[in-house]
């Protein structure tokens, strides 16, 4: 296995440092071991995540006539991609590099547990202080698709929430304007029916079997969303549309707790416990999608795809009294990895706070698609292709559901202002160039702090909350 996975990291490295090109890679199952998991509880039970195919001709009305009239077809003269979407799950952002004076990896070398990962930071656009817009799937991954906040968005009240139709939705805006939309999950969550996230999606499939529990991640997917993955990029509506744009996102699960080791991971010389556990499934998602990696190198389409890699949240291991994810907002579960390769675009490092919330304009950008209006966030593509990088305000949202409480937070240079409940009746404000970790809130006597509160305040009216059409207040 340890071989197998150096081969898989050589070649996705190699093919990192040579335009496209990659020899072609090994193929073999991963070990029992690794692909069994555990057993869940008497909670759990079987999903059948079997394909699910939507018709383009679904997409609704509404998405095509918000395409025509905002969209005006391509958005100039410049070069149109693919784009390859992948998300993993729970990943923080000092796993790649450190945040602030923060160590990187929990002192551990990034290159070891993030070989795949790191090398394409190196090759990239590398946001490192780029923020998921909630700090749990269900809200983050609606904001991305959504365009908005995941307050704004019409849906249900739960945790595991469902977006409603009326939330328009990337898929929905690239499918009326003729791209081929695909997307690949590996948590029962996303069946469709479960989310409403597949709306205006021509292809979404889940890998089959899985187990449903609504506590904790007893799979172990890698292996079988790379495969799925390889599978719809070698559908004909990929390889036989040299001239309809296509775009695909795919959501890797395997950092999510239940943490595990895997066979041939790199021994920590720092972490211990649950922390070593998920460095080592970072390194088997990593593993992964070096084999992926390989495998677009060898498409004829590959000098014309852009690689977004990123996640939708961090996640906890004891700061502030607070494990896995969700229910707050704090950096370590909101600040995530944000790497864009995009072919022609020269590799950069850029440290300004950026939001997801610009990720639909830019990938409809890059596709060649004029951003529409009703967006809120803007394309990053200038930036991408050298263009100065504004500093600017980025917000994160959890709306309250029947589990949680509701939480908003306004990043701001240094400063980082949170609040909890629905009236901001409790504020906490850090300065995240001198305490990172949040640990101690300005003082009241400190001008910033006020300062900070009186802008929160003022900007927040620019959100549109949506109340949920289900309701029952948190536990």
């Amino acid at each position: 296995m340890l071989a197998l996975a150096q081969r898989n990291s050589l070649c996705a490295l190699f093919a990192l440092c040579t335009l496209w090109a990659c020899p072609n890679k090994p193929h073999s199952p991963s070990s029992a071991e690794d692909r069994r998991g555990s057993q869940s509880s008497s909670q759990a039970q079987r999903f059948d995540g079997a394909s699910d195919s939507i018709s383009d001709a679904a997409t609704s009305e509404r998405a095509i006539d918000a395409a025509q009239r905002d969209s005006g077809g391509s958005s100039g003269a410049r070069r149109a991609y693919n784009v390859l979407y992948l998300t993993i799950d729970s990943l923080r952002s000092d796993v790649l590099h450190p945040r602030g004076a923060l160590a990187a990896a929990f002192g551990e070398d990034p290159t070891s547990f993030a070989p795949t990962l790191m090398a394409l930071a190196r090759r990239g656009v590398t946001y490192t202080r780029a923020y998921a817009l909630s700090s749990y799937t269900s809200m983050s991954v609606g904001g991305m698709y959504g365009g908005r906040m995941p307050g704004e968005l019409p849906r249900d009240g739960y945790f595991f929430g469902e977006y409603r139709p009326s939330a328009l939705m990337l898929a929905e805006r690239l499918s009326a304007l003729g791209a081929h939309t695909m997307a690949a999950h590996a948590h029962f969550y996303f069946r469709r029916g479960g989310s409403g996230l597949e709306q205006g999606f021509a292809r979404w499939e889940v890998v089959p079997g899985l187990v449903r529990n609504q506590t904790t991640d007893v799979e172990v997917t890698s292996d079988r969303i790379e495969a799925l993955i390889e599978r719809l990029l070698g559908e004909p509506a990929v390889s036989a549309a040299a001239d309809r744009p296509w775009f695909l996102h795919a959501h890797f699960m395997d950092p999510h707790d239940e943490y595990r080791r895997h066979r041939g991971a790199p021994a920590p010389t720092v972490a211990r416990g649950s922390r070593a556990n998920y460095l080592s499934e970072v390194w088997f998602t990593d593993q992964h999608i070096a084999r992926l990696l390989a495998f677009v190198q060898q498409q004829p389409w590959a000098e014309r795809t852009a690689i977004i890699v990123s996640a939708d949240h961090g996640e906890s291991f004891g700061e502030h009294g607070h494990f896995r994810h969700g229910f707050y907002l704090w950096e370590e579960l909101v600040r995530v990895p944000w790497i864009f390769v995009v072919p022609g675009a020269a590799a950069r490092s850029i440290d300004v706070a950026r939001s997801h919330l610009d990720l639909a304009p830019t990938i409809l950008d890059l596709m060649g698609f004029a951003p529409p209006s009703d967006l809120q966030g803007v394309s990053l593509r200038p930036e991408l292709e050298g263009a100065e990088v504004p500093a600017r305000p980025v917000w994160v949202d959890l709306p309250q559901t029947s589990d949680n409480d509701r939480w908003r937070a306004r990043i701001d240079g240094d400063l980082s202002t949170i609040s909890r409940g629905d009236n901001d009746g409790t504020f906490f404000v850090y300065d995240l160039r001198a305490d990172p970790e949040q640990r101690s809130q300005l003082p009241r006597t400190d001008p910033r702090r006020a300062a900070a509160i009186e802008r929160f305040r003022a900007e927040r009216t620019r959100w549109r909350d949506v109340a949920p059409d289900q309701w029952r207040p948190a536990r």
